[in-house]
This record gives C-alpha cells, sequence and structure tokens, in this order.
C-alpha cells in the first residue's frame, strides 16, 4: 500500500509543477501583450507571477535606459484596485510593490498602479 501511495504522491506532484509552469507561461504570454517598453497592465495575472514579471520588466527597462537614466517618466505598472479580488481587496499591488521597496526600487505607490522612478541611493555608511 506504501509503495502506491508514494507513487501517486509522486505522480501528483508531477503534474502540480507541470499545471504551475503552464499558468506562468499564460502569465508570461499575457504580461507581453499587456506590456509597452514604459508601462506593464498586470491584470488578470497571479500574484506569484505578477511580482515575479514586475521584477524581471522593472530590471530590464532600468538597464535599457543606460545612459540616460535622468530625465525618464519612469516605469508605470498597472495592477488594479482589487475590485475583481476575493473581497474586493487588492492582492497584486502590494505585493508587486512590496517586492520593489524591499529590493530597492523608488516606488510612487497610487491607486491600482504604481510607478517606478529609480533606485534608492544609499549614503556613505549605510
Amino acid at each position: 500500500m506504501g509503495g502506491a501511495a508514494a507513487y501517486y504522491s509522486s505522480v501528483g506532484r508531477e503534474f502540480d509543477a507541470k499545471a504551475k509552469s503552464a499558468v506562468s507561461a499564460a502569465a508570461d504570454a499575457t504580461a507581453a501583450k499587456q506590456a509597452t517598453s514604459t508601462q506593464l497592465d498586470l491584470h488578470g495575472i497571479g500574484v506569484v507571477d505578477a511580482v515575479r514579471i514586475a521584477r524581471e520588466k522593472v530590471t530590464a527597462w532600468w538597464v535599457g535606459l543606460g545612459d540616460r537614466v535622468n530625465g525618464h517618466a519612469g516605469y508605470k505598472i498597472i495592477t488594479g484596485k482589487g475590485t475583481h479580488s476575493e473581497g474586493g481587496v487588492a492582492r497584486v499591488g502590494p505585493a508587486v510593490s512590496r517586492m520593489l521597496i524591499r529590493e530597492g526600487w523608488r516606488v510612487e505607490v497610487g491607486s491600482g498602479s504604481m510607478v517606478v522612478t529609480g533606485v534608492v541611493k544609499v549614503g556613505k555608511g549605510m
């Protein structure tokens, strides 16, 4: 009995991993359709994938600025207000903004969106 349970447990984990991979691939495709060089719309994307995609897109945007770091308008991320989330409470926006701030990005958080304007400058001795 233990051998069969272990086998089917393994099969279940394998299918779960494949399903998560498919969901992430779909999220990547959705984000690609909803993004420009200066804006990302995360509507319809789950929290885990939204955080991952926002990290990737913001980093690519910043690297792409090169010497033009000064004088840019920022990178806008649209997350929505959470109207369609369970209980009407936003989940994507808070998760994305927490990650960006924790990782050292300067972020202006608005209602249903945020703008990344650069990196936080760390002074001497910090």
